[in-house]
């Protein structure tokens, strides 16, 4: 089944009185996970849901003067997803594993920069969980630092791989992994070198041998004035590629070597091909919270899964201070976890108010008879028909046809008087156009198995 989103028009002909809003995820909850008087938090996390046991997972920075100012990684576990609890597990070695619960990994250095990925197609058991990290050996007085990997087969006990470093320089920002299915190759978000606050792509057919870092979103003229693009961990789903970017918006009068002041929040972006991104709406996607609140000074959203019930579910540390607005010290507790609730397909939305809207798709080559819309219309309408390539109605499909929907269904599925499904329409050698009229309501997603059909002739993906 394809999912048709509507982050851009390129899968419409026509759009009349559907506006295009950025969606917001619900924040459902906030857990400290910081030891009162020995760490404060402040760094990245993965959250995962583990379908075999059945519960959520999650790999967080933290950080303290107990560490001699390392980041440590720990872990915490929960059965819904929003409520965490530091998890020990017996067996793991690590200096400061005493200190703290749940502490996993701490490098052999000071650690920085750490993220943790299951690999789905990992074929050694041993190196199903990957952590890409940064250890600073010493400053000279520029440090120096290796990028390294720590491999694990539960997420829990680590081994550091000391002789294939994934990159030569610092990459500080969250550098994040994704098994791309269209190039089949290994793709990382991350820094093409260090204080560099733009995006950058490297890619690997082994975890081996990585290309040179290339820039893939940079700041433009409609984006806040000396803005900072502080790092974008990237997802795959449903056909498309999806970007968290996180804005570091800058003090302007904060003159030095580099700008450290500012809050960061957070935009989408997408792609259709992993490679080649676009920005969204200019509008957050995770807003920062009120001052004093864990968020308010910045949020750096990480993870992004769907949770069993098909919801979405995003996580993100939410610090009370703006970017390095602390001093860190070890009596301050400075960030929390904050985990959100999103709707399926949520991330952008085509809404129609009391002005009826319209939008026809282009011609599209239908490979299987099922169809269904994400829509939300409690207090509205909607309605759809089936036209052929000229947009003349097809016998059957025709919008006085199809039984009006009102109501909230992630999975609508039209029927017309004589038609449950797009069975009558299957024949249409040059495609159908699918045409959508509503009134208070609000499309998030067309899921429809089909190609788009070009001059020659229908593809499945439109990279």
């Amino acid at each position: 089944m394809k999912t048709l989103l509507f982050f851009d028009d390129w899968y419409l002909d026509k759009r009349v009185n559907f506006q295009r809003h950025v969606c917001q995820p619900e924040l459902v909850a906030e857990s400290i996970l910081t030891e009162p008087g020995k760490t404060s938090g402040g760094g990245y996390m993965t959250a995962i849901y583990d379908a075999k046991e059945n519960i959520y997972k999650l790999w967080f920075n933290d950080f303290g003067d107990i560490f001699v100012q390392s980041l440590v990684m720990r872990y915490a576990e929960s059965e819904d997803g929003y409520n965490w609890q530091p998890k020990s597990v017996e067996g793991v070695k690590d200096r400061f594993v005493d200190m703290v619960e749940g502490l996993v990994f701490s490098g052999e250095h000071k650690l920085s920069e750490a993220m943790v990925w299951r690999d789905p197609l990992e074929k050694d058991p041993a190196r199903r969980f990957k952590m890409p990290h940064v250890v600073a050996e010493r400053y000279d007085p520029m440090p120096v630092v290796e990028c390294r990997w720590a491999y694990s087969g539960d997420g829990i006990h680590w081994t550091v791989d000391r002789e294939r470093p994934w990159l030569g320089h610092i990459s500080d920002t969250a550098n994040v992994l994704l098994r791309n299915p269209l190039t089949g190759r290994i793709q990382m978000t991350m820094r093409k070198r260090w204080g560099d606050r733009r995006v950058a792509l490297i890619q690997s057919d082994d975890f081996v041998h990585w290309t040179q870092p290339q820039t893939i979103i940079h700041p433009d003229p409609l984006d806040p004035g000396c803005v900072h693009f502080y790092g974008m961990p990237q997802f795959y789903y449903e056909g498309y590629f999806i970007g968290f970017l996180w804005l570091m918006h800058t003090v302007a009068d904060e003159i030095g070597p580099a700008k450290n002041a500012g809050k960061v929040n957070c935009q989408l972006t997408y792609s259709y091909d992993g490679l080649n991104w676009n920005r969204s709406l200019r509008e957050p996607f995770v807003p920062n919270r009120a001052e004093g609140e864990f968020g308010g000074g910045c949020v750096y959203p990480s993870s992004l899964i769907e949770a069993p019930d098909g919801t979405l579910r995003v996580y993100s540390p939410g610090t009370l201070y703006e970017h390095q607005g602390s001093d860190k010290g070890e009596k301050i507790i400075d960030c929390a976890a904050l985990s959100y609730r999103l709707r399926k397909d949520g991330f952008v939305k085509l809404k129609a108010d009391l002005a009826r809207g319209r939008l026809i798709t282009k011609r599209l080559k239908l490979n299987d008879p099922a169809m269904s819309l994400n829509v939300c219309a409690p207090s509205g309408q909607v309605s759809v028909q089936i036209s052929d390539m000229e947009g003349k109605p097809l016998q059957g499909y025709r919008f006085e046809d199809c039984q009006e929907f009102s109501g909230d269904d992630v999975e609508w599925k039209p029927r017309w008087r004589d038609h449950k499904d797009l069975s009558g329409a299957m024949d249409a050698e040059e495609g159908v156009r699918i045409e959508v009229i509503a009134d208070s309501a609000e499309l998030y997603a067309i899921h429809v198995d089909c190609g788009l059909c070009m001059n020659e002739g229908p593809i499945d993906n439109i990279s």
